[in-house]
């Protein structure tokens, strides 16, 4: 086990503030659209709950403040560490190549919008970068990562079969059909392996240069 540094804790904290920010401003964001409407705020937490964004960027503060309190680093939280960065990137890339085009967020949404596909992904994956431990890791990590994703789609098949609503396309069995979201899925699966991979391979490089 090894101790993380005051600035790693720090900047640790950063990240995780930002993105409870993020979370909060979105959750504040979704209250004010279903109020408009004459709807709940159980109706907005429901909506907020739908989205692997969501997820996601719970994972990385709940980490990220686990990371800052307790101050170390072991071959147990690295793991975890390395899983959520992976994750929150995938969240970014996805967004970027197929939803961002789809709306045109304004205001406070915009801000929030930024703060959890692009803020928090970039923050938290150059922590992991430059202040977590390296080295530990297996390749087949990769695959084992895959059960949080693989869990969200359960959740939102689940979700949708009984509500109607998909949070994104690609998983809309109503206008895919089960078999154009599982050739959808197949595919987000192997972009998880393949950039799980890249972020093992990265660790494994940087602790060998960095053992003496």
């Amino acid at each position: 086990m090894q101790n993380l540094s005051q600035s790693a804790r720090i900047s640790s904290g950063i990240v995780a503030i930002v993105a409870l920010a993020a979370l909060s401003l979105q959750f504040w964001v979704l209250i004010g659209n279903h109020h408009g409407r004459g709807e709940s705020g159980w109706d907005a937490l429901w909506l907020f709950v739908g989205y692997f964004t969501i997820w996601t960027n719970i994972i990385v503060a709940l980490v990220a403040a686990a990371t800052a309190l307790r101050g170390d680093d072991g071959p147990a939280i690295h793991s975890t560490q390395t899983a959520s960065a992976v994750y929150i990137a995938i969240v970014m890339l996805i967004y970027e190549l197929l939803l961002r085009q789809l709306w045109k967020p304004a205001g406070a949404q915009w801000w929030a919008d930024f703060l959890l596909h692009n803020a928090v992904p970039v923050l938290w994956v150059a922590w992991w970068l430059f202040f977590s431990r390296k080295g530990g890791l297996d390749y087949r990590d990769a695959l084992k990562w895959l059960i949080y994703p693989l869990a969200y789609l359960a959740y939102a098949l689940v979700r949708g079969a009984l509500t109607g609503f998909y949070a994104y396309p690609f998983i809309d069995v109503s206008k895919n059909g089960y078999g154009g979201v599982m050739i959808s899925a197949a595919g987000i699966c192997v972009i998880f392996v393949i950039v799980a991979l890249l972020f093992i391979a990265v660790d494994r490089r940087l602790a060998r240069a960095i053992t003496p």
